[in-house]
């Protein structure tokens, strides 16, 4: 079975669908200034997300939530990459209904954030 994910990237913004097991099937470029202050509301066909992104004294924060809206047997989650390499994760969002918050700070001034479901 097919994941459909959305990928945000904070620097750049990316619309990829994928496999379950990663492969990727196609990738489409939008234009989307990853500046600090930028929100974003991605949503996918089983989960939707929301974030910022904001910058102090070197640091940057991603902050926001995810949802699962469908009852499909998957969980939500959403994944950034800081540009120092730090990666972190939200805590799985699951059964449909449940948002969980989220707030990471790390060195820079920009974040790769990707929303995503997964089989459970």
């Amino acid at each position: 079975m097919a994941t459909l994910p959305l990928r945000r990237s904070l620097t750049c913004t990316l619309a990829a669908l994928a496999l379950s097991g990663g492969a990727m099937l196609g990738l489409t470029p939008s234009a989307s200034a990853g500046v600090c202050g930028e929100h974003q509301d991605p949503w996918i066909s089983g989960a939707k997300a929301y974030w910022d992104i904001s910058c102090s004294d070197g640091k940057v924060t991603v902050s926001g939530w995810v949802e699962d809206t469908a009852a499909n047997r998957r969980c939500a989650k959403v994944q950034a990459i800081f540009p120092n390499g730090d990666t972190t994760f939200s805590a799985p969002a699951c059964p449909k209904g449940d948002r969980e918050y989220f707030q990471w700070t790390s060195d820079g001034h920009s974040a790769d954030v990707y929303l995503y479901e997964y089989d459970v």
